[in-house]
């Protein structure tokens, strides 16, 4: 009896040790997460630093479904999926922020154009505010963006203009292969982006020429 006990001791700790080594061999395959930042806008000219408005730019809020590390598509109009192993840098409200505060500091300076929670003193003519409503890629193979922003006069104490804009920009996943160029649905949601950036500096503008408060 004694004798027997023992092999199945044995056997037991053989069958445990194996299966260790499975677990351990399964976790060892799974990929790592790649981790992305939307793309940087050209430096600023010369001209445009010295004469452009003091721009701020409030923190982006995010439509809940989205608010997370994942890249996020829709197969259809009633299913979202997350993409495990692709991943945002940092939260989408951030990173939104982030772009806004780059594409209009390539207009104006980046001396001129802050991110409001960044703490830093700046005498802002115009607060820009954004509300991030889809940040995802479609079943058609494009990068999303849908995005309400308001601009406000400092100056005059008023809301000077607001837009709701949904941009999409196609990509082509079969490019993601190329380990050295950019990503190609990060680099369609950083041209998205860039289009309503555009929109906000013509508002910007339209509202240094004396646009009426809404």
């Amino acid at each position: 009896m004694t004798r027997m006990t023992s092999f199945r001791s044995r056997s037991g700790l053989r069958l445990g040790a194996l299966g260790l080594a499975l677990i351990l061999a399964g976790c060892g395959a799974s990929p790592e997460a790649k981790r992305y930042l939307l793309t940087s806008a050209a430096a600023p000219a010369p001209a445009a630093v010295a004469s452009g408005p003091r721009v701020m730019v409030a923190e982006a809020t995010v439509a809940p479904y989205f608010d997370r590390s994942q890249l996020v598509s829709r197969p259809d109009d009633f299913r979202v999926e997350w993409d495990e192993f692709e991943v945002w840098a940092e939260p989408i409200g951030r990173l939104v922020t982030a772009k806004l505060v780059d594409d209009l500091a390539a207009r104006y300076g980046r001396a001129r154009v802050m991110a409001a929670r960044t703490g830093r003193a700046l005498d802002a003519d115009f607060t820009v505010g954004a509300d991030v409503l889809r940040f995802d890629s479609d079943a058609g193979g494009a990068a999303v963006v849908e995005l309400r922003w308001t601009l406000a006069s400092e100056r005059r104490g008023c809301l000077v203009a607001t837009d709701r804009m949904r941009v999409s920009r196609a990509f082509d996943a079969s490019d993601a292969a190329d380990e050295t160029a950019p990503d190609p649905r990060v680099q369609a949601y950083s041209e998205a982006m860039e289009e309503i950036s555009a929109r906000i500096a013509e508002a910007i503008e339209a509202a240094r020429t004396g646009a009426a408060c809404l």
